[in-house]
């Protein structure tokens, strides 16, 4: 079986004003951060019998966003957010009668950096 799956997460920062020692503030303005996802899984073995195992590919997308800062009312040079990046995944999942196991591993390479997680997810259904 061949899975195809796309996101769009949303979400905004609030502005944030903060006090530091020697009379110095900091703010923050509001920042509104979108970002897209779309992938494919392939499940190997189909969804039969106990175990199933896939691969999956993905790409995520934010639009590049710069917070913008102020320390006593001067500009700061602040971090760019955004760019693209590959995700590749592998893992397996298994269940039998009520209980469910799903291991995986998740391998990304981006404009920050490269990073990898893994996720070992028990379920039991009721």
């Amino acid at each position: 079986a061949l899975d195809f799956s796309g996101k769009y997460f949303f979400s905004t920062l609030s502005a944030k004003d903060v006090s530091l020692p020697e009379n110095q503030s900091v703010s923050f303005e509001n920042e509104s951060i979108s970002k897209i996802k779309i992938g494919a899984k392939i499940h190997l073995n189909g969804n039969e019998g106990l175990l199933s195992t896939y691969l999956g590919s993905g790409f995520e997308y934010e639009p590049t966003n710069k917070i913008k800062a102020t320390i006593s009312n001067q500009s700061v040079d602040t971090p760019e957010l955004g760019g693209g990046r590959g995700l590749i995944e592998a893992g397996f999942n298994t269940s039998y009668k009520n209980v469910g196991i799903d291991l995986s591993v998740k391998y990304s390479d981006g404009k920050a950096g490269n990073s990898m997680s893994g996720l070992l997810k028990f379920s039991y259904k009721i």
